[in-house]
């Protein structure tokens, strides 16, 4: 089991100390120049919506030129690939791209955007939600994944980074169907982690974490921007995660790294990790803002659906744009009069809505008892 994670302080979005941590981190993990020479190499960033890197929704396009130039230096060829929410085509690839800041420095740094819509399957025989998965088309030709991820609270998994970020390599709006066929939180954290190893079983990967400017609160989309000052790299995505959760300070509340350890994935806590670089305590923060639907995640499971935290809509800020309609796994989303509509009996509370919506439309509400306990 692997356990070395490389942590750096790093205050701003440069991209030359960037490519100087990162090289650094590859030989504290003991990962020569030689193995990449002649390799594909796919980059696997955040990409899930078209915001500026300001915002914090996307991993940091610095961070991005950075791993391209060190990769390119060590005889790599490069290749981006993501599917982020939405359509999957060719014309949508490149206004998300170009929106996340992607286009011009990566290009110019030595790397090839995927514009290839095709899919392959992956399989995982001891997978304990799915065996199967049908993702991006790129995989197939890649020689080694770099899994570069951004570390952000999630409304549903409590907090997204290196094994969550996979997730983007199901294609378009499978992922609504995923997350149907999914529902429940555990389930949910078992596919994502079956979906991990299936990965992890078909190609080498390296998972770096750009946690310069996290976010808080109601992540992955709508949350607030919040400096950590961190980048981490680790052989392990699940090495990096529980490193992360350490880094925020979210203890054992993340169902999903608790998993990970029953299956014996990962350390059984953060103290059985080998820091290398800045200790772990240096950069920690113990304020971190959870998202509202995961405070008393605890309690969750225990309380009646008429009790728990459900995603509501402010019609006055809502413009109909559709898109959490278009996402809405339970298809119980409708916009009539240029305003969405929730169906409360058919909401399966995968708070995709709130992820995804542009306009930050969609709040998560809590009852008063819930409140109160």
């Amino acid at each position: 089991m692997e356990s070395k994670v490389a942590l750096s302080r790093c205050e701003v979005y440069d991209a030359a100390q960037l490519k100087a941590v990162v090289a650094d981190h590859f030989e504290k993990l003991d990962i020569a120049p030689s193995f990449f020479e002649g390799k594909k190499v796919l980059i696997k960033p955040n990409l899930l919506a078209r915001r500026s890197p300001e915002k914090a929704v996307t991993t940091h396009p610095a961070l991005v030129q950075a791993v391209i130039e060190l990769l390119v230096q060590y005889g790599a060829s490069v290749i981006i690939a993501e599917s982020p929410a939405g359509i999957y085509t060719a014309s949508s690839l490149k206004e998300d791209y170009k929106a996340s800041g992607f286009l011009e420095t990566a290009e110019a740094a030595g790397a090839v955007f995927n514009y290839d819509t095709g899919v392959t399957e992956i399989h995982n025989k001891n997978g304990i939600a799915c065996k199967s998965f049908t993702v991006l088309k790129p995989i197939e030709d890649a020689d080694i994944i770099i899994d570069l991820c951004k570390l952000k609270t999630h409304s549903l998994t409590k907090m997204t980074c290196a094994v969550k970020n996979l997730f983007g390599l199901i294609p378009g709006t499978d992922k609504v169907e995923m997350h149907a066929r999914f529902s429940q939180s555990t389930t949910f954290a078992h596919m994502l982690i079956d979906l991990c190893e299936a990965v992890l079983q078909q190609k080498p990967m390296i998972s770096i974490c750009d946690a310069i400017l996290a976010m808080e609160g109601e992540g992955p989309g709508t949350g607030d921007p919040r400096k950590l000052n961190a980048v981490l790299t680790s052989k392990s995505p699940y090495a990096l995660d529980l490193a992360c959760c350490e880094l925020v300070s979210f203890g054992n509340t993340v169902e999903m790294l608790e998993l990970e350890k029953k299956r014996g994935l990962c350390p059984a806590s953060a103290k059985h990790l080998e820091i290398l670089g800045t200790p772990l305590k240096e950069l920690q923060v113990s304020d971190f803002a959870e998202p509202k639907s995961q405070n008393l995640s605890r309690l969750i499971k225990l309380i009646p659906p008429f009790m728990k935290p459900r995603p509501v809509i402010d019609t006055s800020v809502c413009v109909g744009c559709g898109m959490c309609a278009r996402s809405c796994p339970a298809e119980t989303i409708v916009v009539e009069n240029k305003k969405a509509h929730i169906g409360r009996k058919k909401c399966i509370r995968c708070f995709c809505c709130q992820e995804l919506c542009p306009y930050k439309a969609v709040s998560i509400k809590r009852s008063l008892i819930f409140k109160w306990l």
